[in-house]
């Protein structure tokens, strides 16, 4: 009975399946059961042996759901609270992204400060002055300084994952 964990990173949802079909037509032996969730899959086969796979979700479409403008170019990174988010976006979207101004169209009013995730306060490094005017925050620090310990300076990539408790 062989068992072993392996990881993936993938750009949405069919190529995880895509990658979960390539382990099972490698597979000697016949699927018997799938379990996992969004971040896994746990492939078991009629020998007993068992894959199991870890999957991280990059996204790679970085563009305003409504205005399209591309939020990597203006240095527009946030994060605000799950419920309004949720509020906001339809489920099928959730993982896309909205530019501040859009965001605030959606939800017929500007955003504030407490709108925002706490502990997310490293992504205000790459903002617009919009962005920033929302968190209260001045201008960032020096690009040229050295970045926070663990840190890349090549930039930031933010992840969308809704948790399950409410803020």
């Amino acid at each position: 009975m062989r068992s072993e964990s392996v990881l993936h990173r993938a750009s949405g949802q069919l190529e995880v399946e895509q990658i979960i079909d390539g382990h099972v037509a490698r597979a000697s032996s016949p699927l018997v059961r799938v379990a996992g969730s969004l971040w896994s899959r746990d492939l078991t086969f009629a020998d007993g042996s068992r894959i199991e796979c870890w999957i991280i979700l990059e996204v790679s479409d970085w563009r305003c759901l409504d205005c399209g403008i591309d939020l990597r170019h203006v240095d527009e990174y946030y994060m605000v609270r799950d419920d309004l988010w949720n509020s906001a976006v339809v489920e099928f979207d959730r993982h896309r992204h909205l530019c501040i101004g859009c965001l605030e169209s959606r939800l017929g009013r500007e955003l504030t400060n407490a709108d925002f995730r706490p502990g997310t306060e490293h992504l205000t490094r790459r903002a617009t002055p919009r962005l920033r005017d929302r968190l209260g925050r001045a201008a960032p620090p020096d690009r040229r300084s050295a970045p926070p310990a663990g840190v890349d300076d090549g930039g930031y990539v933010v992840r969308y994952f809704p948790s399950t408790e409410s803020r």
